[in-house]
């Protein structure tokens, strides 16, 4: 037999729970009615302030999420443009959202945001120079952060690193493609946005034309800055080196203001000199981030003083709505202690301008890429 439910039961139920609701609305008209007149006016001044600030709240609360989903929009879409060589992997679909290299199967996560950083050895840093006068990108890397996962890599990518850069004229014009250093795509154009969407587009055709949302450019005297702010940096010199300081390999250290800026730029003129600076900005650059990340945990204002110390130093093309998004994402990351950080194997050699040049190896290349942008799967492996 089938339990059927009583109507009667239900009908009381709903019958008293109405004489309730009319009871409690009589005696809530009848208090009105007794204290309408006693309200006194601070207390209505009071009301309309904290009625105020809800809805403030509520605006600020939208804003941010409507600032937020703009943000997200924006850094993590994805178009399949990347372009394999066909020694490299066995098979491609969907213009590289899908590929295939000894039997195992690639999809493209589209959880990444991936910036790319510069650190450029000119000062004012505000997009008024002439080109070929703006510089050079001392410090370059590749910045992905997984909101999925919650975690980030960083791809220190050579200065020295031969590709594909477009060369513009004093006057703007694009005059060709040339194989060069890296660090020369920033030196085409005016120290802001062509320069830096220069420096992004080569990284892109060196990592086989993955799609990188934005880019962040920071002259050197904002590391001065900011390490001064947060009472410098300690970490143990991966090397000796003379010159405006003395630094002793595997001596303690304390680098802030212009210690730090020589620690990081710092190089002698052998062939494989930048290979140990680069060694250094990583340890460098890996101390900074705890730090600052530390503070920020510690009193969240912090965020803030150091967002004004570097915007003088800085340029870059993420909007408040993207920063909104990797703000609240970065909250909730791995950030502090597990940065993952990646390399790419290659030759260096004389050219013929008596420059180093670095020339990545292809696969090393591709299972960084791979590492950063792809997740592999076992849904459909083929051994195309």
């Amino acid at each position: 037999m089938t339990n059927q439910p009583n109507n009667s039961n239900n009908f009381d139920a709903e019958k008293n729970a109405n004489d309730i609701t009319n009871n409690i609305g009589n005696n809530s008209k009848n208090f009105n009615k007794k204290h309408k007149k006693k309200m006194k006016t601070p207390l209505k001044v009071l009301l309309i302030i904290l009625l105020c600030f809800l809805i403030i709240i509520g605006s600020l609360f939208g804003t941010f999420l409507v600032l937020r989903k703009r943000g997200k929009d924006r850094l993590t879409s994805k178009n399949g443009n990347a372009s394999f060589p066909t020694d490299i992997i066995d098979a491609m679909e969907n213009d590289g959202e899908v590929i295939y290299k000894n039997g195992e199967k690639y999809v493209l996560n589209k959880n990444i945001v991936s910036f790319v950083f510069m650190g450029v050895d000119k000062t004012d840093i505000n997009g008024t120079k002439q080109n070929g006068n703006a510089g050079q990108a001392d410090s370059i890397s590749l910045i992905a952060l997984d909101t999925a996962e919650k975690s980030v890599k960083v791809l220190p990518i050579s200065r020295e690193t031969m590709v594909d850069v477009d060369i513009y004229s004093a006057t703007g014009e694009k005059t060709g493609t040339e194989k060069k250093q890296l660090c020369l795509a920033y030196s085409y154009g005016n120290g802001g946005k062509t320069s830096c969407e220069n420096v992004k587009k080569s990284v892109s055709r060196l990592l086989y034309g993955m799609d990188i949302k934005s880019y962040y450019a920071m002259e050197l005297e904002g590391v001065s800055k900011l390490t001064d702010k947060i009472g410098g940096i300690d970490l143990t010199a991966l090397e000796t080196l003379n010159g405006s300081y003395s630094i002793i390999k595997n001596e303690s250290v304390n680098l802030k203001g212009g210690k730090a800026i020589f620690y990081i730029q710092e190089r002698s003129n052998d062939l494989t000199a930048n290979q140990g600076r680069m060694a250094r900005q990583k340890q460098f650059m890996s101390a900074l981030t705890k730090k600052c990340g530390k503070n920020i945990l510690s009193n969240f204002t912090n965020l803030v003083t150091y967002y004004n110390v570097l915007k003088p130093y800085s340029y870059t093309d993420l909007s408040l709505s993207d920063v909104t998004y990797l703000a609240s994402e970065c909250l909730s990351t791995k950030l502090l202690n597990e940065i993952e950080y990646l390399d790419i194997s290659g030759n260096t050699s004389l050219g013929k301008d008596n420059h180093s040049e670095f020339n990545a190896d292809s696969n090393s290349v591709y299972n960084a890429v791979v590492d950063i942008f792809y997740k592999k799967t076992t849904d459909g492996n083929t051994s195309k």
